[in-house]
């Protein structure tokens, strides 16, 4: 079984920041982001506001997209069918409010 891997906790600016990217080798690879201050994280814990709720899905595959706001800066996440149950009740839209998640990274690209 494989266990999942440490959410570091990581602040907008540091994450926005990140420019190296680590993919590991095998038939599954993992991508690590590497911050600025040295952390190769796959997962992440963030904090702030979630603003900015929108369905991006096709029919019968639902999708969400958010804005969550720390101090530092803007995260942009997402949530699709595999964690529909959760993805619902994380990003109601309700008025703007403070939660915590825990996911994976994904490197932007250019």
């Amino acid at each position: 079984m494989n266990q999942r891997e440490v959410a570091w906790r990581v602040f907008a600016e540091e994450y926005n920041s990140s420019v190296l990217e680590h993919t590991g080798e095998g038939e599954k690879p993992v991508s690590y982001i590497i911050t600025p201050l040295g952390a190769r994280i796959n997962r992440m814990h963030i904090v702030g506001v979630v603003t900015d709720i929108e369905e991006v899905g096709e029919q019968g595959k639902p999708r969400y997209r958010a804005r969550v706001t720390d101090p530092t800066g803007t995260f942009y996440i997402s949530a699709s069918r595999r964690r529909l149950r959760r993805s619902r009740r994380c990003l109601r839209p309700l008025s703007p409010r403070s939660s915590g998640r825990a996911g994976h990274t994904r490197p932007r690209r250019a």
